[in-house]
């Protein structure tokens, strides 16, 4: 297959360059995506909030499930909501009750997981 040393050599210099290029770019993509993945989450968990909710007389409280960052308060869920969709206009609320509250579902309550 090869006449001489030299190209066998050549043959396996290129091979080996060809392939730690190979196995550099694919490195490299990996990484991008490990970023990008962990961006994606961590955007995630800023935007999605579980909520706890606490009532002391006839006002109620509700906080992030998760981090207890105070969210909104208000006399009725109305008032909750008109609070949240000026606070997180892009954000998601699931409550204790499984329903989802965001400007996708209009600012109303919708069941979820059934």
């Amino acid at each position: 297959m090869f006449e001489s040393t030299g190209l066998l050599l050549l043959w396996i210099a290129a091979t080996w360059a060809v392939a730690s290029l190979v196995i550099g770019i694919h490195d490299a993509l990996k990484n991008t995506n490990d970023e990008l993945a962990k961006k994606l989450r961590q955007h995630l968990n800023d935007i999605i909030h579980r909520v706890r909710v606490e009532k002391q007389s006839d006002t109620y409280y509700w906080y992030d499930m998760d981090n207890n960052e105070f969210l909104a308060q208000g006399a009725s869920d109305e008032e909750i909501i008109a609070n949240l969709k000026s606070r997180f206009p892009n954000h998601m609320f699931f409550l204790p009750t499984n329903h989802l509250i965001s400007a996708k579902t209009e600012w109303q309550p919708k069941q979820v997981g059934k």
